[in-house]
């Protein structure tokens, strides 16, 4: 007979785990999860993010038990909080666990209508350098985290980009642009958490960049599409293949060592360390994150060719979130204590505020750390206000810190949940 602990979610999704034969090391790799956050999830330690229900229920063939095991879990809370005598200043719909986040943000929304359904531009743009203006102005808005704004730039622009290619047969610098306005599109999509669309603004991205003849802006878009597949479910083997395909090329191609060149080979390195440490590959990811670094070093500085932010700050930024992915806190906490970001560009003002998006999920592993996490997510929002409003991880971290708040220990918690638009 069951438990009474084996029908909430946590006991559920051990069962369920079992009876698909499955090792906590096995199920974290299929569906591009930590160890120890799901380790967390079956100790009840943690509360499971809305869009990792469904993924679980699916790839251990629940047959819908663990979401039914996580809607009851979320009502006990909310019927907790009501009998305790609390207020629920907006209340929450019977569909969505207090802390989602609606599904379809206006972002997204609104980069979905720029991209998927686009109407005709009624004026061919000609003027070339203002197109190149602005899509500078573009990757500037965005590497200064000013999502939105890019986001409200974005659709009119590559509207006048097509036209103008397709008014004009398009020569090789109005395709380079138009890759890069949607390399700018997809790397939006991917903050806000929209996978699919990431993947389709990156693929439109890679077949411009072809056109143009320009293979480093064709490796940066082939890793983005990789980026975007490797956040998908069960797509982890086609990412690293596709990862591996410009990895070819670039040195197929024999392409001259210049700044570009040099910085897509490294984001190309910092991307196989990150699909190492996120399937527990341990030296795989330190022998990549070190031969990138190599490469940081021949480059000499902290740059931003194609808008990889490629230099040697960059790779200690992947360092700590390298420790994150695999389940090592501590060794997170402390490569971060070893980076100085004042050499980064003046724009790249998201990099800036990634240090501390990363302290706030390594201090966040811990419920008695609950304290040092707000007070990173809060220096994350000085910095840069919508890494926190618009990136869906430190959402969904806000989400868990609410969930188990302590009013004491973390007392600027709640109003930073409702400026990020995180319900409780």
């Amino acid at each position: 007979m069951a438990s009474a602990r084996d029908e909430t979610f946590p006991g559920m999704l051990r069962r369920s785990r079992l009876r698909a034969g499955m090792t906590v090391a096995r199920l974290a790799e299929r569906v591009n999860f930590s160890r120890s956050h799901l380790s967390n999830l079956e100790l009840g330690h943690r509360g499971c993010p809305s869009e990792l229900v469904a993924i679980l229920d699916r790839e251990l063939e629940a047959d819908g038990d663990l979401v039914r095991a996580w809607e009851a879990d979320g009502q006990m809370k909310r019927r907790e909080v009501l009998l305790a005598g609390a207020v629920l200043a907006i209340p929450v719909p019977p569909s969505r666990l207090p802390g989602e986040r609606a599904v379809g943000s206006s972002l997204v929304a609104e980069l979905r209508r720029g991209l998927l359904v686009r109407e005709p531009v009624r004026t061919v743009l000609t003027d070339m350098s203002r197109l190149a203006r602005d899509v500078r102005t573009v990757h500037t808005l965005y590497h200064r985290a000013e999502y939105a704004a890019a986001c409200r730039n974005l659709s009119s622009l590559i509207a006048e980009a097509e036209a103008l290619v397709l008014g004009s047969g398009g020569s090789g610098r109005t395709h380079r642009l138009l890759a890069l306005a949607y390399l700018a599109a997809s790397k939006l999509a991917a903050k806000a958490g929209d996978r699919e669309l990431d993947w389709i603004a990156a693929d439109r991205a890679l077949s411009s960049a072809r056109v143009a003849g320009d293979s480093a802006l064709c490796v940066v878009s082939q890793l983005q599409i990789a980026s975007a597949l490797l956040n998908l479910p069960g797509r982890r083997d086609d990412a690293e293949a596709v990862a591996e395909a410009a990895d070819a090329a670039l040195t197929d191609a024999r392409l001259v060592d210049d700044a570009a060149t040099i910085s897509a080979r490294g984001t190309t390195l910092l991307f196989k360390a990150t699909v190492a440490s996120r399937s527990g590959r341990k030296a795989a990811s330190r022998r990549w994150l070190h031969a990138a670094a190599e490469v940081a070093r021949r480059l000499g500085r902290d740059g931003n060719e194609l808008g990889t932010a490629f230099g040697p700050t960059n790779v200690a930024l992947h360092r700590v979130a390298m420790f994150n992915a695999l389940g090592s806190p501590a060794e997170a906490i402390a490569a971060a204590g070893r980076i100085s970001t004042s050499r980064l560009p003046v724009d790249l003002i998201g990099r800036r505020a990634q240090v501390h998006l990363d302290l706030a999920a390594a201090f966040g592993e811990s419920a008695k750390e609950d304290g040092a996490a707000v007070l990173h997510l809060l220096e994350a929002e000085r910095l840069a206000p919508q890494t926190v409003q618009v990136n869906h991880r430190p959402q969904a971290l806000l989400a868990e810190l609410m969930r188990r708040e302590r009013r004491t220990a973390t007392p600027g918690l709640r109003a930073l949940a409702d400026r990020a638009g995180v319900r409780c």
